[in-house]
């Protein structure tokens, strides 16, 4: 009958569960840069655009057309006053 040699036994573990351990990182590692990478550039690309947005200055534009009449958001609130003030009962004659 052979011997167990539980040292030379336990060291093998010992040393396969640190190459496993080693691989998993390495794997988590890699799996961790596949997801950062497109999130990173996805916010570099939003940064970007951000900073677009508030570099824009209204100043620097032209004026498009001297208006004729009331402005957008003056016709706009007139339409609203209108409705919400709208009274059946009121009769106009």
């Amino acid at each position: 009958m052979n011997s167990v040699d539980i040292n030379r036994i336990e060291r093998h573990a010992r040393q396969m569960r640190t190459e496993e351990m080693a691989r998993l990182q390495r794997l988590l590692a890699t799996r961790i840069g596949a997801y950062l990478r497109p999130l990173a550039d996805s916010a570099l690309h939003a940064s970007k655009i951000l900073q677009w947005l508030f570099s824009w200055n209204p100043q620097n534009s032209e004026p498009r057309r001297p208006s004729s009449g009331p402005r957008l958001t003056t016709r706009a609130n007139d339409l609203l006053r209108a409705c919400f003030s709208w009274n059946p009962n009121t009769r106009h004659s």
